[in-house]
């Protein structure tokens, strides 16, 4: 039992419970907080407290801490003892409630989908005011939109009452992950990795650095499957020749269009959300003056998870596999097409009810 699984169990069975802006926790079991404060005596017992908190925050400051630093809102990225917060608008100035927090027992499974939402069961840990027994253990219903994103959460399944509200998670208790690929042990990818690494195409990502937490960052695949690295993490790149990737629906008036044979230096993908690698175009202005590879049209992804602004756009794994087969051919491409297709039937897992 680690430390955090221990700590827990010591809070659930406390002797007494009390609500209590202060959150205390006695040597005889006495129990003394809301829901913030049940957060942050486990955060200090475990010695994770993040530094930038105040000693005994509120539930909307954890909200704000976490938004700022690459919260979860999709329901694939959550994972167990995450812990799961929304705020109040309009914050009360002489304490209340600002909101609410509360930490994930286990993964999401689903229960219902319909053509503009889907719901799903997840067991908590929590701290409520219908619960004068101190911290529980029960369910909740979250609702996404149909590509995942958190919409809502249904707060008591006995009631109807739906409550429509931005969702973020954060990995304040991070669990044990394979210290190989880095995954839980649910999504571990070793038995699908190539015994052998081997060299990568001359092809280079720049990754914004939101997107390498994220369940479905893709291309987290390439530095588990090659040798030398294709990724840099960044907002602001130094500048280099090269040809850009990417899709013709953005307008970039600078740059000329011209075909793989054409194509000097190394091809350059954004990898992100498409806010994002905008971002990214617009605070490196050298890449928008780059030529742009000519793709033609892209068909549909076999792994469609994730929301885009139009029809046809690939992953940015597939859109890796896509340009390197149009550089050149090699056997290594199905390998890893299919440690790729590996790793996406273990993120779909989700969506089986």
């Amino acid at each position: 039992m680690n430390s955090v699984e221990k700590k827990l169990k010591e809070l659930l069975n406390c002797r007494s419970f009390s609500f209590s802006n202060n959150p205390s926790f006695d040597q005889e079991a006495n129990l003394s907080c809301n829901c913030a404060g049940f957060i942050t005596l486990l955060l200090k017992a475990t010695k994770r407290f993040p530094q930038e908190l105040p000693q005994n925050p509120r539930a909307f400051e954890y909200f704000d801490y976490a938004k700022d630093n690459s919260p979860k809102t999709h329901i694939s990225s959550l994972a167990p003892y995450d812990c799961l917060m929304w705020r109040k608008h309009n914050i009360p100035l002489t304490g209340g409630d600002s909101g609410h927090i509360l930490i994930l027992k286990n993964l999401p499974t689903l229960k219902e989908r319909t053509h503009d939402h889907h719901v799903y069961e997840v067991d908590i840990y929590d701290v409520t005011r219908s619960n004068l027994e101190g911290p529980s253990q029960r369910k909740i219903a979250l609702h996404t939109d149909p590509q995942g994103n958190l919409i809502g959460v249904q707060w008591n399944l006995k009631e109807p009452k739906v409550k429509r509200t931005p969702l973020i998670a954060l990995s304040f208790f991070k669990r044990t992950t394979c210290k190989h690929c880095s995954f839980v042990p649910e999504r571990c990818l070793c038995d699908a990795l190539p015994k052998e690494r081997t060299h990568a195409p001359d092809i280079v990502i720049l990754r914004h650095p939101h997107e390498k937490n994220h369940a479905f960052a893709s291309a987290h695949l390439l530095d588990l499957f090659f040798k030398n690295q294709v990724i840099s993490d960044g907002e602001v790149f130094d500048s280099r020749e090269g040809t850009l990737v990417y899709p013709y629906h953005v307008d970039l008036t600078s740059s000329e269009e011209i075909n793989i044979c054409e194509a000097k230096g190394p091809l350059i993908l954004l990898d992100g959300t498409w806010k994002k690698t905008k971002k990214i175009l617009h605070k490196n202005p050298w890449l928008q003056a780059l030529p742009r590879l000519k793709v033609g049209d892209l068909s549909e992804g076999e792994f469609s998870l994730r929301k885009t602004p139009s029809q046809g756009k690939l992953s940015t794994l597939e859109t890796y596999l896509h340009v390197w087969r149009l550089k050149e051919n090699s056997p290594k491409q199905e390998e890893l097409e299919k440690l790729f297709k590996t790793y996406m039937l273990k993120q779909q897992s989700l969506y089986s009810s």
